[in-house]
């Protein structure tokens, strides 16, 4: 996919390539998803915040000067 990025610089017309955006994403059914364990899905959760708690306090770590603060 490929992504665009830009800032608009003044309203009105525009002479361009036509883009189409994709169809948003539907929101998941609600309820139980069969086959999936529901506390191995918070015990993943929970690992994966860990790790990424431990990457910003590494982050945080190695900062200097203005960013430290």
């Amino acid at each position: 996919m490929q992504q665009f990025h830009g800032v608009g610089v003044t309203p009105g017309r525009v002479v361009g390539p036509v883009r189409q955006m994709p169809a948003p994403v539907r929101e998941p059914a609600a309820g139980p998803v069969a086959g999936l364990d529901p506390e191995a899905g918070a015990e993943r959760i929970r690992a994966a915040s860990k790790a990424v708690q431990a990457g910003l306090k590494a982050r945080a770590a190695a900062a200097a000067g203005d960013a430290k603060g």
